[in-house]
């Protein structure tokens, strides 16, 4: 009998300990979620024999920030239910005047393919004609520094088994890959 009473009071002390505590999980559940304290994008080229393949994975809540303060407009991107409807064409016209990518002296024109969301993280896809000469590549992404101070752009490069990095801040200009026939 005794055995009971101890599991019968563990169950109450339990039962009384969930009460208290019910109304701060609910709390924590209807917070808003966190900003993170960095803010970081991340570039990728690969240039392949048919074409120049460029990924961009940018934090989403950082772009959602930039068009609402700046375009005080709300894109709700990933929500298939109330996305802008003109999302695509609003992060193309950013990208344009925040990515360039030259070879030598001459520009590269790319082709926005479209963008992916996975909560976090939006990432964008973009094709240019590769890079079929020797020569500098370079590269400017500029994306956010006209929000955050401390945003730190990555530039990943991949020309066949030759793989390099670089960063970009907003006092930097553009980073340069050498590509070797």
């Amino acid at each position: 009998m005794s055995g009971n009473r101890i599991i019968f009071g563990l169950i109450k002390m339990i039962k009384k300990i969930f009460i208290l505590m019910l109304p701060l999980l609910v709390c924590s559940f209807n917070r808003p979620v966190e900003m993170h304290d960095y803010h970081v994008a991340t570039l990728y080229l690969e240039n392949t024999d048919s074409e120049l393949q460029i990924s961009l994975s940018i934090f989403t809540d950082d772009l959602e920030r930039r068009f609402k303060q700046l375009n005080e407009i709300s894109l709700f991107l990933g929500d298939p239910e109330l996305e802008c409807e003109d999302a695509d064409q609003r992060i193309e016209e950013y990208l344009r005047k925040t990515l360039g990518l030259q070879r030598d002296d001459q520009e590269i024109q790319w082709t926005y393919l479209g963008k992916e969301v996975e909560y976090e993280i939006c990432w964008i896809y973009l094709e240019a004609p590769p890079i079929s000469e020797a020569g500098t590549m370079r590269v400017d992404l500029r994306v956010l520094f006209d929000l955050f101070a401390d945003q730190t752009n990555v530039i990943n490069w991949k020309d066949g088994d030759k793989k390099e990095r670089g960063l970009q801040r907003a006092q930097d200009g553009p980073v340069k890959f050498e590509r070797h026939e």
